[in-house]
């Protein structure tokens, strides 16, 4: 994201997207707890600065994409909880298609939606009108973080449905004292978003830009 400081329009509307995605996320989580039956949901005004995870930031700050911090669900069902999890990712990736098809509106070549990827606007771009580079940008940060969730690695929503289903073996618990305790799970994250592995940038924003283009394409090409 601080790549695009040269670009004002496209880290706004990066911010933007990042700092809606983390609140769309958290937030799908908490109402579809509370829709499936979870009573322990008794607060209710957190800040913001609690939906933000400060790793997820850093690699949000660093690497253009990022995560924020999911609710814990006391769901006593593993499959009603797996759904009240992946309800963030499914929020936010309704968040960067109202912002896309918000971007197509406000006269947006369909081409562009469907050729660029979330690692060719962390960067920032050049487009004639405000307006639609922070859509574009909103947008497409917002898709590259719904896919993100969905990696097995902690902090990450993927993660915490993994850990649902899997059975409680010494091994089990070794990995995950290992990849959560002492945060080697964050610390790979961050190596895979931030760090350039190989031609073409890091590995992770890769794979992200392989499956949300896939994706744009089939929709918008």
């Amino acid at each position: 994201m601080l790549r695009a400081l040269g670009h004002p329009a496209s880290f706004f509307g990066l911010l933007i997207g990042y700092l809606l995605a983390v609140l769309v996320h958290r937030t799908a989580q908490q109402v579809a707890a509370r829709m499936l039956g979870d009573r322990s949901l008794r607060t209710t005004g957190h800040p913001i600065a609690t939906y933000v995870d400060p790793f997820g930031a850093v690699a949000a700050a660093l690497g253009g994409i990022g995560w924020g911090e999911s609710f814990t669900v006391t769901l006593r069902s593993r499959g009603r909880r797996a759904i009240a999890l992946l309800a963030g990712p499914v929020a936010v990736a309704a968040l960067a298609a109202a912002a896309l098809i918000g971007f197509r509106a406000a006269g947006g070549a369909q081409l562009i939606v469907a050729q660029l990827t979330p690692g060719d606007v962390i960067g920032g771009v050049d487009l004639v009108s405000t307006g639609q580079t922070i859509l574009l940008c909103a947008g497409l940060e917002a898709a590259g973080m719904a896919v993100l969730g969905l990696v097995p690695l902690p902090p990450l929503t993927g993660w915490r449905v993994l850990s649902l289903f899997m059975r409680e073996t010494h091994g089990w618990q070794r990995t995950r004292i290992a990849l959560e305790d002492r945060n080697i799970g964050v610390a790979i994250l961050l190596v895979l978003l931030v760090l350039p592995i190989g031609p073409g940038g890091p590995l992770l924003v890769r794979l992200l830009n392989v499956i949300v283009g896939a994706v744009l394409r089939a929709v918008f090409g």
